[in-house]
């Protein structure tokens, strides 16, 4: 009777099938952080794109109604020009009463540079709060009846507003803005209760 012989793996075939399956995992973990980055990536722009257009929206539509004096019993400027083009002043009406210095009826949005931080303030009660984060550039023009820059508070008719944002941190693959991406939002609003006047 011959002895028999077991079966098994050789030192060498273990070498070999541990060096394999090392090189197996690494592929799997550079491949894992790649997806991971490009989620990262992919997320942070979605936010950048949504906040900043959502920014834009709740402006353009304050600027539509800005001047809204259902009664007429006084005047007010519903957006006096201001030499600060980081700094937008709206008046509106809303209650009826007369005046524009009810809740919601006087808004100011000013744009500090330093802190990157675009603050909206309504009637002056809370002061300022911050309404846009990570913001790089806020500029108001104002526009007559012919879309030409005025700065005539009784002329003006449209605002062009420009709104850059950018990521709330830095990509380091991304070699423009210091690793921030931005995105740049232009947008000509016409205040149609101006026209009234």
């Amino acid at each position: 009777m011959q002895g028999s012989r077991q079966a098994g793996l050789s030192a060498i075939e273990c070498m070999i099938t541990i060096g394999i399956s090392a090189i197996v995992l690494a592929a799997l973990a550079a491949s894992f952080q790649i997806q991971q980055k490009t989620y990262s990536v992919q997320a942070s722009l979605t936010d950048l794109t949504e906040n900043s257009r959502a920014g834009m929206d709740v402006i353009a539509r304050e600027i539509r109604t800005a001047g809204y004096n259902p009664t007429r019993a006084t005047t007010f400027n519903g957006i006096p020009y201001n030499s600060s083009n980081a700094t937008l002043n709206l008046y509106q009406d809303l209650n009826g009463d007369g005046d524009a210095a009810d809740t919601n009826e006087h808004i100011t949005y000013t744009f500090n540079s330093s802190t990157r931080v675009l603050s909206r303030s309504v009637n002056d009660n809370a002061g300022f709060l911050p309404f846009l984060t990570s913001v790089t550039v806020f500029t108001v023009n104002y526009l007559d009846q012919d879309g030409n820059a005025t700065t005539t508070t009784a002329n003006i008719r449209a605002v062009r507003i420009t709104l850059t944002c950018r990521t709330a941190t830095a990509d380091p693959s991304w070699s423009q803005n210091g690793g921030y991406r931005t995105t740049t939002l232009n947008e000509v609003v016409a205040a149609k209760n101006l026209s009234y006047y």
